[in-house]
């Protein structure tokens, strides 16, 4: 029989503000998911004392979180090996660590390791935080990857922002047999032969394009099978004018690419002339308006 010997999360963001699209009392709810993280993890505990907490980066969502939010994880969650993510490395340079909230959490004890390669009782476990450069080391045993970078399903889904595929990940660290990643909010899985990349998703959700997705973590068992487990959510936590404002944009840009798409003479090269045709043809706010006229005339 399995035996469960790992619970892994990724990006929780904590914080104290709530997002603007949310309506509920975001820091309460955010304490409710880690009673219910931290009481699945004590029952996993009874069953394999050896079974470890891994999270996958972005604890916090401010590399300078208030006390409040710091006792928050402190008091809330699991000793934990961990790996610093973009938000709470100060200005991305890792050698600042020291000045961070991140930092008060390994000082205390809570997190035992951030980086490195580490011989646990089951298996090797290496840590990359987000920046680091990737290691294909391999032992004997067992191998995991926990790396802090943006990882894809398939393709890049937000142009500019750099990442890997997730296969390609998978080749790049072909010693290990299991990879689990944060920094991208969706939650997917990718198998490639005897390998597993795991990228948990955020817990928390913190935007109006996240109203669809299901927070979970999940449960490694020492046969590689893993167990996806959903956080309760509450109902109508969003302000629905968010998302209603979010089609409507969304919908306005597409018409405007088809417009450029379908068009002969309507829209020119020329960038200026392109912004006022499109200024013309749509109900832009006055401020806005002449706002982006202020920046025409300085670009």
């Amino acid at each position: 029989m399995s035996k469960p010997i790992m619970l892994a999360t990724a990006d929780l963001h904590l914080r104290t503000t709530n997002p603007a699209c949310r309506i509920d009392d975001y820091f309460e709810t955010q304490k409710k998911k880690l009673i219910f993280l931290k009481n699945e993890y004590l029952k996993l505990k009874d069953i394999n004392s050896d079974l470890i907490y891994v999270d996958a980066g972005d604890l916090f969502d401010s590399w300078k979180a208030t006390p409040k939010v710091e006792s928050l994880a402190l008091r809330g969650l699991p000793d934990m090996f961990c790996v610093p993510g973009n938000h709470e490395i100060p200005y991305h340079n890792i050698s600042k660590l020291e000045n961070s909230s991140f930092d008060v959490l390994c000082a205390a004890g809570k997190i035992i390791a951030y980086k490195g390669r580490h011989a646990l009782f089951d298996f090797d476990l290496s840590l990359f935080p987000y920046g680091s450069e990737l290691t294909n080391d391999k032992s004997l045993r067992f191998n995991v990857a926990v790396y802090h970078g943006m990882a894809w399903e398939n393709k890049p889904e937000i142009p500019g922002i750099e990442g890997i595929n997730a296969k390609d990940l998978i080749e790049r660290l072909d010693n290990f047999d299991l990879i689990i990643t944060g920094h991208n909010h969706k939650t997917f899985v990718v198998k490639q032969g005897d390998q597993t990349l795991i990228n948990v998703g955020s817990i928390m959700r913190s935007s109006i394009a996240q109203v669809e997705h299901k927070p979970c973590f999940f449960i490694i068992y020492d046969d590689l099978s893993f167990e996806k487990i959903f956080f309760p959510i509450e109902k109508d936590v969003f302000d629905l004018r968010f998302y209603e404002d979010r089609k409507e944009k969304d919908n306005r840009m597409q018409v405007f690419i088809d417009e450029l798409d379908n068009s002969d003479d309507s829209y020119s090269i020329n960038f200026e002339t392109n912004m006022k045709s499109y200024i013309n043809q749509n109900k832009i706010d006055a401020v806005i308006e002449s706002e982006i006229y202020k920046a025409m005339e300085y670009s």
